[in-house]
């Protein structure tokens, strides 16, 4: 991982915090899975592992804004990957549907979780600064764990035309 390019201000890192305060999440959870030897898994035990999972999250409905997040993760460097949102979600189970197409933007790969935690901390408060310390002491104490799939991901350019399908 490279250093951090001098083309990145204060004042840029504070609008980055503040979008990810109001509009971020922070994920560190763990989660449990299993597989099997063998494609008939009636008969084998079954072998479970536990999955750290960590990110930083933007959800928006403006595209402008996470085009301003992607030039500044462009200048730390920091990929993120951005999905449309599904039209439609329970909620209560009810059907809700999206009044706009909503995007989620995501920092996965745990290196560079670790430094855009670290850039934005003096600049975030609150819940989310407790979250943050959280997840960065946990990768502290969990070195080299594991390998997520996002890290063989290319990066894909941010593209709002790409976004509309």
């Amino acid at each position: 991982m490279g250093t951090v390019s001098e083309q990145v201000t204060a004042y840029e890192l504070g609008w980055l915090a503040g979008i990810i305060e109001g509009e971020g999440s922070i994920a560190n959870y763990t989660t449990r899975g299993y597989y099997c030897k063998k494609k008939d898994c009636v008969n084998n035990p079954k072998i479970y592992f536990d999955t750290m999972l960590i990110g930083i999250i933007i959800v928006n409905t403006d595209m402008r804004i996470l085009e301003k997040v992607s030039t500044i993760f462009d200048k730390i460097p920091v990929y993120a990957y951005i999905n449309r949102k599904s039209a439609s979600v329970k909620q209560n189970a009810k059907s809700f549907k999206f009044s706009k197409p909503c995007y989620e933007m995501a920092v996965r790969r745990r290196d560079e979780v670790e430094v855009l935690g670290n850039l934005i901390l003096p600049y975030i408060f609150g819940d989310k600064k407790e979250r943050i310390v959280k997840l960065l002491q946990r990768l502290k104490d969990n070195p080299g764990k594991p390998a997520w799939r996002a890290e063989t991901k290319r990066k894909a350019p941010l593209n709002a035309e790409r976004m509309k399908r």
